[in-house]
């Protein structure tokens, strides 16, 4: 298990950066923002050419190749590595990167099955996906009995192929290339917190800590889907346009819609940035540009030819009608009336924003599903029905408050970044959360803040983590509490429930049957079941006598991180700086080698 797992560590390392940062190396942008682009840009290399291999059926042995080719191209561009790596931005960067990382590797040590509210299926369904890309069954396939393969877009299940072709196809596997796929969407977030308040970008430990102890996040990581990794060309591509809005710079503008195509590629939840970023340039961009046709033609010509690698070849193999129409929001909303469907969307909005708790139906349903006799597993479903479709409570049980209070004196003050750019954040929120929950097909009693929102749930934690050494001295102390309690009862409360194990005992006709000895939900019972009836070993189960050290070094790794962000919190003069008065931004900014965001980003 180990060489394996070393050996698919050193792949995603050099797979992920080699053909991207050889192609951004020689941009005049600043270190952080080629590392971004070398990431995201790696991994459309990997897309690509894992979906030659699987169109044109060639064999598994050409991943080999390629990724002998990722590391020519490394090895071409070794003295720009290495003068990337001489900043002390990026080094502090990959190092919060490679600490999450271990954090999460730990977190899902823990996980002997997969529960939580009715979570089901993906888990499944994405590694039917990724398998399918290796092992080319009938077209017609329906994964988990419910999909044809157009009804999920293939990026990341593709590029997780060409590393389980190369490593091995165990599930435990899967579940390491998935992490850390979804996990690399810290990296647009420390760009995107120069742009939320100043020096942001600075405050790495803060940043860190605070998505170290977000259950949204840590949740969603763990859990095999692929919403996160969409989310990492959200945020970069937000950070793009920013950028090639105020530069001006066509480049940036260009790769900001590609960077959403390439999200849209791994989920379709992308959808609702690319319509607000879209009829935001359109609207308040584009006429101003001096080379507005060109800038317009570049990005929609890139944009348009990377969806095409999808579209076009799944409608040449299923139609237009399976590729176009299978999708779930297109199956959901089609098969109700106009006035079901806004009935639908004002219950959702409704459920979205206020917590199950204080919502009668919202009470009733979960009684009717999750009652169970464990108290811990009772106790995990109730928060983690709060933590994770709920808009605000998604970002943390104080977390979201603050980002209201913080919005709230942004709006308020008149020493406030110019009016365009409070515009610009306020329609973003408010677009994206109203689209991002109307495009869901179905209703949800609990809420949907975990289907398109996640990108908004992921930069407001930034927001409150950059901004806190400005915040007064009980603000900081009340956000830093907060983090205690989304650890305690978001983090490790939900990975000690999905250690628990059932049984599996010979039920009628010799099939076999889950015995719930665990006392969770029904719903864990299943995915437990669907495991042991397959033979998968999850990570988790490599550990399954280890579970109290790993519990404690937990522990005492979050204590540890506490004391690292109490330090910087405390280290600011409680100066809320969006009310003080504006810092001009530095004239160096936006070259290779400067860091600090300009006033104009910032909200």
């Amino acid at each position: 298990m180990w060489g394996r797992f070393i050996f698919l560590l050193l792949l995603l390392a050099v797979c992920s950066v080699g053909p991207g940062f050889f192609l951004a190396r020689k941009l005049p942008w600043s270190p952080a923002e080629k590392l971004c682009a070398a990431l995201g840009l790696s991994l459309l290399v990997l897309y690509l050419s894992s979906f030659v291999i699987f169109a044109l059926r060639l064999p598994l042995y050409f991943h080999f190749a390629v990724s002998a080719g990722c590391v020519a191209l490394l090895a071409l561009s070794f003295r720009d590595l290495t003068h990337l790596f001489a900043h002390r931005r990026v080094r502090r960067q990959l190092a919060a990167f490679a600490l999450l990382f271990l954090w999460a590797v730990a977190l899902l040590s823990l996980v002997r099955h997969y529960s939580g509210g009715i979570w089901a299926g993906d888990w499944v369904e994405h590694y039917e996906r990724t398998l399918f890309f290796l092992d080319h069954p009938p077209k017609d396939t329906v994964f988990i009995g419910l999909y044809l393969l157009p009804a999920r877009p293939p990026l990341m299940n593709l590029v997780t192929a060409h590393f389980l072709a190369q490593v091995g196809r165990q599930y435990d596997l899967f579940q390491i290339v998935f992490l850390f796929l979804n996990l690399l969407i810290v990296f647009p977030c420390f760009l995107i917190a120069g742009a939320m308040t100043r020096h942001g970008g600075r405050r790495l430990a803060l940043i860190a800590g605070f998505l170290a102890a977000s259950p949204m996040l840590l949740q969603n990581v763990t859990w095999p889907w692929t919403k996160l990794a969409a989310g990492f060309y959200v945020i970069l591509a937000i950070w793009l346009y920013l950028r090639g809005w105020r530069k001006p710079d066509a480049f940036r503008m260009t790769l900001a819609f590609v960077c959403l195509s390439a999200g849209l590629l791994v989920h379709y939840s992308v959808a609702p940035y690319a319509l607000f970023l879209a009829l935001h340039y359109l609207i308040a961009v584009f006429w101003g540009r001096k080379t507005r046709w060109r800038e317009l033609a570049g990005l929609s010509l890139f944009s348009a030819g990377l969806l095409a690698t999808w579209f076009a070849w799944s409608t040449a193999v299923y139609g237009p009608r399976t590729t176009f129409g299978s999708n779930t929001t297109v199956t959901g909303a089609s098969s109700v009336s106009a006035t079901e469907n806004l009935a639908r969307i004002g219950a959702n909005l409704v459920n979205t924003i206020v917590p199950h708790p204080f919502r009668p139906e919202g009470r009733r349903y979960f009684e009717s599903w999750f009652t169970q006799r464990s108290s811990l597993g009772y106790f995990r479903d109730y928060t983690f029905l709060i933590y994770q479709v709920n808009l605000i409570f998604a970002m943390g049980s104080v977390g979201g408050l603050l980002v209201l209070y913080r919005l709230y004196l942004n709006y308020r003050s008149p020493s406030t970044p110019v009016k365009r750019d409070r515009r610009f954040w306020g329609l973003l929120v408010l677009t994206v959360g109203v689209v991002g929950i109307a495009v869901v097909g179905q209703k949800d009693d609990m809420g949907l803040a975990h289907i398109c929102l996640q990108p908004l749930v992921v930069m407001g934690i930034v927001l409150v983590a950059a901004s806190l050494p400005t915040l007064s001295p009980s603000m900081r102390v009340l956000a830093l509490s907060g983090c205690v309690v989304d650890f305690a009862l978001g983090i490790m409360l939900h990975f000690s429930a999905e250690n628990r194990i059932f049984q599996l005992v010979p039920g009628p006709g010799g099939q076999m049957m889950v015995l719930n000895t665990a006392g969770l939900s029904r719903q864990a019972a299943v995915n437990w079941g669907y495991k042991e009836t397959h033979g998968w070993v999850f990570w988790g189960d490599h550990f399954a006598g280890l579970t109290t050290p790993i519990q404690v070094l937990i522990v005492l790794t979050f204590a540890l991180l506490l004391h690292r962000m109490v330090r910087q919190a405390m280290a600011g003069r409680g100066v809320l700086r969006s009310a003080a008065k504006p810092v001009p931004a530095p004239p160096s900014w936006g070259g290779s080698g400067s860091h600090a965001p300009p006033s104009a980003l910032r909200p």
